[in-house]
């Protein structure tokens, strides 16, 4: 199996220089999610923060809904962010971030060809590359505001590197209501893969409620968090995923064309901070509402199959240096 692209992109992940570096996307990978950007601080002194990232995740076996087959997928992650608190309030942060997707689908006896089970079940391994970058500053005491944008390339080994890329754009606004209330609203323009713009607002909310609670938005969810204590935290998340990648021309129903997975992950999460520079995140629940769809190279549909729940779990680890 060539591994020479995936080989370059991980390293490319972790020894870019820290201009190069930022909170991926993981999405231009799977929608550029975009994250909550934090209401910035008063006057703060210019420094450079990097941190490097690694994850592993798993979903079990999903049923096709028309009992088609069944859809298990494991998922890997490396990234490097670079963080810099420049002076009079302002924050840039650049992200890479490479991933590769293992689809393992197999079709039942009902399956037919041209069907999301028989195309799936000819995937190779997804790999991804994002790199993103925003920048963040105030207006005042109580209104900040961000602006950014990336790139992302994401398809099967052998597929066309130059059809595999897609862009976003974001701005948006965040206002301190009180001590523990802010909000604001972004929005969100990226292309897709053999299909229109899109164009979605992103709300943005942090509620600390009390000295433990805190309610908070985070791409395309949001999570509710318990600070039990100064190294640990859990709570509960739940966010709209959707990975779209470019196919190679092997499969016969659509060569060339794009597939996309689409799901809402609903989870039970825990944060450890070991020390001031690890922290390592767990996390386990249910992935509902998934669907699997192919189009052609015009955008045409091939196959689309809803998929039953899917139990998965992931593991994290980050580290500044």
């Amino acid at each position: 199996m060539p591994t020479t692209r995936l080989t370059t992109m991980l390293l490319l992940s972790l020894a870019t220089p820290p201009l190069l570096a930022s909170q991926p996307a993981e999405e231009p990978e799977s929608s550029p999610n975009i994250e909550a950007v934090e209401q910035l601080e008063g006057t703060r002194s210019t420094q450079l923060t990097l941190r490097a990232r690694v994850s592993a995740g798993f979903q079990a076996d999903a049923d096709f809904d028309a009992d088609i087959g069944e859809l298990s997928l494991a998922e890997y992650r490396l990234g490097l962010n670079a963080m810099w608190n420049i002076k009079d309030g302002g924050r840039l942060s650049i992200d890479l971030g490479a991933g590769l997707l293992d689809y393992d689908i197999t079709p039942s006896a009902t399956s037919v060809a041209g069907d999301a089970a028989s195309i799936g079940a000819e995937l190779d391994e997804i790999q991804t590359l994002g790199l993103t970058g925003i920048y963040s500053d105030r207006l005042n005491d109580t209104t900040s505001w961000f602006l950014g944008g990336g790139v992302g390339f994401s398809g099967e080994q052998d597929a066309d590197f130059g059809d595999s890329f897609e862009w976003l754009f974001t701005t948006g606004f965040m206002y301190k209501q009180s001590d523990t209330f802010s909000w604001g609203l972004g929005v969100l323009v990226k292309s897709r893969l053999e299909d229109d713009v899109l164009v979605v607002p992103v709300p943005q909310i942090t509620w600390n409620i009390d000295e433990r609670w805190t309610l908070a938005t985070e791409r395309a969810g949001l999570r509710l968090i318990y600070k039990s204590s100064d190294v640990l935290s859990y709570g509960i998340s739940g966010e709209y995923r959707s990975e779209s990648f470019r196919l190679d021309d092997t499969h016969v129903s659509a060569p060339e064309g794009m597939g996309t997975h689409r799901r809402i992950p609903v989870a039970l999460f825990a944060q450890y901070k070991a020390n001031d520079r690890i922290v390592i995140d767990a996390s386990v629940g249910a992935a509902l509402g998934g669907e699997l769809e192919f189009l052609d190279t015009n955008g045409n549909d091939v196959a689309k199959q809803d998929l039953d729940v899917g139990v998965f779990g992931s593991l994290s680890l980050s580290f500044r240096f």
